[in-house]
């Protein structure tokens, strides 16, 4: 894809040029805020997080808490949850039916996992992102292994390219309530050594997404997002934390699109199940 020539914008803390964007497109995306990432890299292996949950167990005792996936006096997180996230498996499914783009999540929106998302980003339970980051992970590695083997090629050589992960934005509302953006936060422990690249942004004030039905939240989202002029051409997976019914995921994608960016697919940590959303 041929870069345009009218001037860009610097995103801060991302691409400062068309030539850094470029390199994003050759080589690993430039700037302070890129992510590098192929399918063959993994966490940083460390004896750090052991001798964090060494210590989350001793002040368990002192000072007990409750389990943010069954509600259980237990850790953070008790066994029984952390087993069955574990066995957990990343789907794929089409985003948008018109380009089949691969939509990958790794957990239904159950109860348990309602209580542990929330728990995140809605309660200030940090210690949560220690099992949520990992199915975030399944789910991008799902995305990326689609592309790559999709006969078309759009994505071109993923194992050896770099690859923006990019996540969508909050509301305004829900960013003031929390005080953060949670899926940012929710990357970097997916992907230790890496950023999210944060390049959308709302073009108009939203309404938030909870409690909408099917067609409120396509007409409340669209053409709500936009995003920078530097990710022309830049390969890129959208990512969320919960998809209910694709608005917010399609919406990302068609911005992204705008600006030339190639959206190869996107991820999240769960999904709502189809008869639940019929339902709204």
């Amino acid at each position: 894809m041929q870069c345009r020539s009218r001037a860009r914008t610097p995103l801060p803390g991302c691409a400062s040029s068309t030539s850094r964007a470029r390199s994003m497109r050759r080589a690993a995306p430039a700037g302070d805020r890129a992510i590098r990432w192929s399918p063959s890299s993994s966490p940083r292996s460390s004896r750090v997080p052991r001798v964090l949950d060494a210590i989350r167990d001793a002040l368990a005792t002192l000072f007990p808490v409750r389990c943010a996936g069954c509600g259980r006096a237990d850790r953070g997180v008790c066994a029984e949850c952390r087993r069955a996230l574990q066995g957990l498996g990343a789907m794929v499914t089409p985003l948008t039916p018109s380009d089949a783009l691969p939509l990958a999540t790794a957990a239904e929106y159950d109860t348990r996992m309602q209580q542990l998302i929330d728990s995140f980003k809605e309660r200030g339970r940090a210690d949560v992102a220690s099992v949520l980051g990992p199915l975030l992970r399944k789910s991008i590695a799902a995305v990326v292994q689609s592309a790559a083997t999709d006969s078309a090629g759009a994505a071109g050589d993923l194992t050896a390219g770099s690859i923006a992960l990019i996540p969508v934005p909050s509301s305004r509302s829900a960013r003031a309530r929390r005080g953060y953006e949670h899926v940012p936060l929710l990357l970097e422990r997916a992907m230790p050594d890496a950023r999210p690249v944060r390049a959308l942004t709302h073009a108009r004030r939203i309404r938030d997404q909870a409690g909408l039905g099917v067609s409120a939240r396509e007409e409340n989202l669209a053409g709500s997002m936009r995003a920078h002029e530097s990710l022309d051409g830049v390969t890129c997976i959208v990512v969320d934390d919960v998809v209910t019914t694709g608005a917010t995921l399609r919406e990302a994608v068609r911005a992204l699109r705008a600006v030339g960016a190639v959206p190869i697919g996107a991820a999240a940590i769960a999904r709502v199940p189809r008869r639940i959303v019929a339902q709204t």
